[in-house]
């Protein structure tokens, strides 16, 4: 089997089903009195005035989801308060009292990132790792944290790797 020509196929029938999701389900709540409606792939964000509107919202999405495409929403699917910071993209987002929107990454995906870091660090100190694939890793998780408080901290990891791994072809203990 062609992976190539069958991941287009998949991409064009996800594409397909994300489109008519829009019609069904997106276009109705753009009509009702939705505050705003944000949507990347298969996430969105749904700000209404109240939860028991939203409530509602949800309901009508559920009933639709289901009986149209198919489809149940997952588990990860909440309703709160803004103030309490909302989860969307692997980041938390939250407004702070001067109306500022801040940004850290997922709880899950900081803890992640720290094992991954801790398993990189292992290999390579044994030179498993080559310092080309460090920059990758590098470059990478200073994209995922840009504009959080995160990046320093990863920042500073990486560049103690290069230190320990310098310090230890000199003899010196890191």
């Amino acid at each position: 089997m062609d992976l190539p020509g069958a991941a287009s196929i998949c991409k064009r029938r996800l594409q397909k089903l994300i489109n008519v999701y829009q019609l069904i389900v997106v276009l109705p709540l753009r009509l009702a009195s939705i505050a705003c409606y944000i949507r990347y792939m298969d996430d969105f964000i749904l700000l209404g005035e109240s939860k028991e509107f939203l409530r509602n919202c949800k309901t009508k999405i559920e009933k639709v989801c289901a009986e149209k495409l198919h489809l149940n929403l997952n588990a990860k699917t909440q309703i709160g308060m803004v103030k309490n910071g909302v989860d969307f993209l692997g980041y938390n987002h939250k407004l702070t009292a001067t109306g500022k929107i801040t940004k850290s990454i997922r709880a899950s995906a900081r803890e992640r990132k720290k094992r991954y870091l801790k398993t990189i660090a292992y290999y390579y100190m044994a030179g498993v790792l080559d310092d080309e694939y460090l920059a990758s890793r590098r470059a990478s998780f200073l994209a995922h944290a840009v504009g959080t408080k995160d990046k320093k901290f990863l920042n500073n990891r990486m560049n103690s790797l290069k230190r320990a791994k310098r310090l230890t072809k000199n003899g010196a203990t890191p």
